[in-house]
């Protein structure tokens, strides 16, 4: 008797088909149903030849006929794969489909032909559905999986019977000779609705935020962000918004799994690269064995940069007409009161007057950013690129911290604002005078402390020029008056227009001494006799 199967093949066409599965799923569809045909007109040809081959005498049965056959020779789904693989005595089979676009799945049932008379074959029925077909060609039959991308789970019966034989034995329902089979088909569902993270937040071991590079994508099954982290960071906070439902939601891999579910501690090695795989995975246990879960994979690399003091240098400032701030040891004795973690071994002490000051800080690269923390009260001020920012100084001695940071590094300044006296409000001591400073309150014109003191003086004063800079400087007629070569002038410099009253007279001009007038040679005929200038 002739035997029936399709084995495997080589050549163009079998290269075509075994390359299906890198296509689009309509480019599958279109190879599978290029594969049934091919199958199909093989069967065709083959069941004609059995038929029209057989001798009399074969063991070919008729309806009603005893040992009439009612079982199929095998079950080939057009996609996915039969589970566990056909035989004869197997009742219940699972087929899994892939492709969560497919909207129906054609099973192909193949009889044994040499075992029917062609006008004798069997009924077959799909969910109690009678299935019209033609033993010469393929028997197809199309189930119906529903809207494309949800999840479809269904067992489909198919039975194979004698339509004019019944059961043996007395029954109330009698029922004709036949074989049935439980297709259970499972169509997962689309795997980005299932598993793909709606969320990724990283935080370093400050709970800063890490921004990693290219930006998290929602809508990706497999993606790889680089994070840099700074030399000493050794464990990141890693928290990964896996879609509800399914089995277990994060797997960490590689060992470096501190605790599971959708937050995970992972701790860094100390080499300067570091990755970590994480996963939202989706499984249901109803599935049979052989059917794998569905998994979007999310690779952390973690790469260490080491900064240097200069790239995380910055300066705190004033404006001008406001104060002034400058740089100090962290261990000088206005800033021993700070008492938060710094990272730098040097801070700043700002003074104003006014109790309105404005800040700004200059930073040392792009891309960094600022803020000044209040020691007392935790209030942030964020400062804007060289644009001050404005605080209310409500008592005269406040501590702060100056953090200056980016994704990928730290570092905090101690700082201390001062609301301090001014300088104009000391008496100058004899021989000085307060510095000229301008529109600017800078070092000279504010005093160091709250209040004002001797601690000032030095700052506050400087040494006033003598009258000896206004020789020969008087004026017309003028000269230095008698005994006022050590007389202070009224500043650093003498000026004639200033410390002429204190510097100069006309005592030394007598009737009949030539002086120069415009230009022409003249003497001096008579004196005022209050000393002024003379006519």
């Amino acid at each position: 008797q002739p035997f029936f199967f399709i084995a495997g093949r080589s050549g163009p066409r079998a290269a075509a088909l075994r390359g299906h599965g890198r296509r689009s799923a309509r480019g599958r569809r279109r190879g599978a149903e290029r594969a049934m045909a091919a199958a199909t007109r093989l069967l065709r040809l083959l069941a004609m030849a059995a038929w029209f081959g057989a001798a009399e005498g074969d063991d070919v049965k008729v309806w009603g006929q005893p040992g009439y056959w009612v079982q199929l020779q095998d079950i080939r789904p057009e996609l996915g794969q039969l589970i566990p693989a056909f035989n004869g005595g197997a009742t219940d089979f699972t087929v899994s489909v892939s492709d969560a676009s497919l909207r129906s799945l054609t099973l192909v049932l193949v009889l044994d032909l040499t075992k029917y008379d062609p006008q004798y074959v069997p009924r077959i029925l799909v969910d109690g559905q009678e299935l019209s077909y033609s033993p010469f060609r393929a028997i197809r039959a199309v189930i119906e999986l529903g809207d494309s991308g949800a999840a479809h789970d269904r067992t489909v019966q198919i039975r194979v019977e004698d339509p004019k034989s019944e059961s043996s034995g007395f029954t109330l329902f009698p029922q004709l000779h036949g074989h049935e089979y439980a297709i259970r088909i499972i169509r997962p569902p689309e795997p980005c609705s299932v598993v793909c993270a709606r969320s990724l937040v990283v935080r370093n071991t400050g709970m800063q935020e890490l921004f990693g590079k290219p930006e998290f994508q929602p809508d990706v099954l497999s993606q790889t962000i680089v994070y840099v982290v700074r030399e000493q960071e050794y464990s990141v906070h890693a928290t990964l918004g896996c879609p509800d439902g399914g089995g277990k939601t994060v797997q960490l891999e590689d060992g470096l799994v501190q605790s599971r579910g959708k937050a995970a501690h992972i701790v860094l090695g100390s080499e300067r690269i570091d990755e970590v795989r994480l996963q939202c995975r989706y499984f249901d246990e109803s599935w049979p064995p052989g059917i794998p879960a569905i998994v979007a994979t999310y690779r952390l690399r973690f790469e260490r940069h080491a900064y240097s003091e200069t790239e995380l240098r910055a300066k705190l400032m004033m404006p001008a007409d406001v104060g002034y701030c400058e740089k100090a040891d962290r261990q000088s004795e206005y800033l021993r009161g700070w008492n938060g973690q710094a990272t730098t071994k040097y801070g700043f002490v700002c003074r104003t007057h006014s109790r309105d000051a404005e800040l700004f800080a200059t930073l040392p690269a792009q891309g960094m950013q600022s803020e000044l923390v209040s020691q007392a009260s935790g209030e942030v001020i964020r400062f804007a690129s060289s644009v001050p920012s404005r605080l209310s100084l409500a008592e005269r001695r406040q501590y702060y911290s100056l953090r200056v940071f980016n994704e990928e590094a730290e570092t905090r300044y101690p700082v201390i604002l001062l609301r301090v006296g001014e300088c104009s409000e000391l008496p100058p001591p004899a021989g000085y005078v307060l510095r000229e400073v301008g529109e600017e309150l800078g070092y000279a014109s504010l005093c160091l402390e709250e209040q004002c003191g001797e601690q000032d003086k030095e700052h506050c004063f400087v040494r006033a020029a003598s009258c000896t800079d206004l020789r020969g400087r008087c004026g017309d007629f003028g000269s230095l008056r008698p005994g006022s070569d050590t007389a202070p002038c009224g500043g650093v410099v003498c000026k004639a227009s200033r410390d002429w009253e204190r510097c100069c007279s006309y005592e030394a001009l007598q009737v009949g001494t030539e002086v120069m007038l415009d230009g022409r040679r003249s003497v001096v005929y008579r004196r005022e006799d209050d000393g002024s200038a003379p006519l």
